[in-house]
């Protein structure tokens, strides 16, 4: 198992989540994504700022797939940058837009 799938996993696991609505689970993705997006366009903070912010997105990520019935897995996350995308294109395809 890859460090990126341990550390998700345990974010995952340790993070309570209230039972939210479908909309409020698309606009916390859409703000982590812009905020990851955002870290990354700019190289702005540290390491460990950049990888916090993906793992932040990556867990609202799965909370909204989980919600929609998408097929998720932590585990997915090998490789995060293709299961993100993997996963962009199933909402996209579920008539959810990530771009606002």
């Amino acid at each position: 198992m890859s460090m990126y799938v341990e550390i998700l996993s345990q974010a995952i696991a340790t993070t309570e989540v209230a039972p939210a609505a479908r909309e409020a689970l698309i606009k916390d993705v859409v703000e982590r994504r812009a905020q990851m997006l955002e870290s990354r366009a700019l190289h702005e903070g540290s390491a460990e700022t950049r990888i916090a912010r993906e793992v932040a997105y990556d867990g609202a990520l799965i909370a909204l797939c989980a919600e929609l019935g998408i097929d998720i897995a932590p585990t997915r996350f090998a490789n995060p940058r293709e299961e993100r995308t993997r996963l962009e294109r199933e909402l996209s395809l579920a008539g959810v837009e990530l771009e606002r």
